[in-house]
This record gives structure tokens, sequence and C-alpha cells, in this order.
């Protein structure tokens, strides 16, 4: 478990987005984990509470609705954060056993807004 530390997971299959979201969190200075499907996001949140997690929709077996759907009744996950991070346009959080996502941000997304919107979650 981290103890203390303000850290993002990072739930996304594309090599690139990862890397593009990596470096802007490095350049932050924010500490981050990266998950690249919902089996490897399940296991990072079995020890660690992410206080924000960058969600794509679309992922290789399941999608990240399931971990949303994972994520809603425990209060472990009450405090986090969770932007959805999505190329789909019309996707909205309607499904009402989910975790609710604070913001959906269409790709390609704007690193300034996505800064704002850190900077809130993380204060």
């Amino acid at each position: 478990m981290l103890d203390d530390e303000q850290f993002v997971l990072i739930v996304d299959d594309d090599p690139e987005m990862v890397d593009i979201l990596g470096f802007f969190l490095d350049k932050e200075g924010i500490s981050a984990i990266v998950a690249r499907n919902v089996h490897e996001a399940l296991g990072v949140l079995e020890t660690t509470i992410p206080r924000v997690i960058l969600l794509d929709l679309m992922l290789p077996g399941d999608n990240g609705v399931r971990l949303l759907e994972h994520m809603h009744d425990d209060p472990a996950f009450a405090e986090t954060e969770v932007i959805v991070i999505s190329a789909h346009p019309f996707w909205k959080p309607t499904a009402v056993n989910i975790h609710p996502p604070r913001r959906v941000m269409r790709k390609p997304i704007r690193m300034a807004e996505l800064s704002t919107i850190l900077r809130r979650a993380l204060a």
C-alpha cells in the first residue's frame, strides 16, 4: 500500500496514450501506476487506493465500466475520482451500479484541461 502518497492510476491499453499521460504526469510531479486492462487494474486496486484513475473505456477483455462496477460498493474508493478518457463520442455514465466518474474527456484530450482537473482532484 502506498502510504499518504497521492497517485494516479492510468488504465489504458494504448502504448502511445500511456506514454503521453505518463510523461505529462511526471512533468506535473504526480506519481502514476499503469494498468493495461481491467484485470491488471483490479490487481492494483487490491493493494493500493489511487486518488485519481484515468480510465479508458475500450480495453481488451472487460471494458472500463467493469472497473467502475467493481468500485461501486466499496467504501475504500469513496474518495477516488475517476476521469474517463474515451474516443467513444456518445458514452455517458448512465448505469446506476457504477462508481460515478468525475468527468468524461474525449480523445484527443487537452492537457491544460486535464491539468486543471487533476490539480483540483489532488488538492
